[in-house]
């Protein structure tokens, strides 16, 4: 299950001077889309997601959208299909990915949905194949917002072309709809246990910060993630920096030195702390 403060994100809307205002707000746990309306000017969409928490798990299925009092009670609702914000993301066909040999495939409606660990994050099992007796537990990542798309197809072309590593989660399977074979999403053993957020009273062990310098070694070593012709981000610098943070941020718990902007954003600061 999503956590509450998780589950909804606005990808846009319409907002006039003086108003009304329309959210288009994404429930990612039914994994939908309504338009909240409001009679006056929002220029933040909290007013919108605080309102319909109050009506979402009652609203139906083919509800599209909901025109809110000022108190956020419900005036109206709409099951037009013209009001309906849900986008439709391209997915690419299985011929076109350079697939390593060794990664197969599996067809989204084998997959049986266990859990909703997070946004575009999914705990699910299938079986492996005709012959096999045991179901496999995986995580399904994917995407159905455009907004999301360059990130998972990253994350997907990357980790499938990384070589097995004792400390790295191994990648499963490429995900492919039912219809055309297009790939949707993928998946990647799941390794039972949560999370430090979960979990922050969890004792972060030496022998694991030991782990995790050695797959940046190894990554930066033989896989290149930066460096002269290591593996750039969007803003064209070396990712050395991202591991320092994540690193700080696993053990400390710590996340205030990356609130600031990127450009400001000092490995120095948390290096030099003892």
């Amino acid at each position: 299950m999503i956590a509450e403060e998780s589950r909804y994100f606005a990808p846009g809307g319409g907002i006039f001077p003086g108003g009304p205002s329309t959210w288009h707000i994404l429930d990612w746990d039914q994994r939908r889309t309504i338009a909240v309306t409001m009679d006056e000017e929002q220029d933040s969409e909290d007013a919108a997601i605080g309102h319909l928490r109050k009506h979402i798990d009652a609203l139906g299925p083919d509800v599209y959208a909901i025109h809110l009092s000022p108190e956020g009670d419900l005036v109206s609702t709409s099951a037009d299909a013209n009001d309906d914000e849900t986008t439709c993301p391209y997915y690419p066909p299985l011929q076109e990915i350079l697939r390593p040999d060794c990664v197969k495939t599996v067809v989204r409606s084998d997959l049986l949905e266990l859990d909703r660990l997070g946004p575009n994050v999914d705990l699910v099992s299938y079986t492996p194949g005709p012959s096999a007796t045991d179901t496999r537990i995986v995580v399904f990542k994917y995407y159905f917002l455009c907004q999301f798309l360059q990130k998972v197809w990253h994350e997907m072309n990357l980790w499938m072309r990384l070589p097995p590593h004792l400390n790295i989660v191994p990648f499963d399977r490429l995900v492919l709809d039912e219809l055309a074979g297009r790939v949707v999403g993928f998946t990647t053993l799941y390794i039972p246990g949560g999370t430090f957020d979960e979990n922050k009273s969890r004792v972060f062990k030496l022998e694991w910060l030991r782990q995790l310098t050695s797959v940046v070694d190894d990554l930066n070593l033989n896989g290149q993630i930066g460096g002269f012709g290591g593996l750039k981000d969007s803003t064209d610098q070396d990712d050395v920096r991202g591991v320092v943070f994540t690193l700080y941020e696993i053990i400390t718990g710590d996340t205030h030195h990356r609130e600031v902007p990127r450009d400001q954003q000092n490995p120095a600061d948390v290096e030099g702390l003892e």
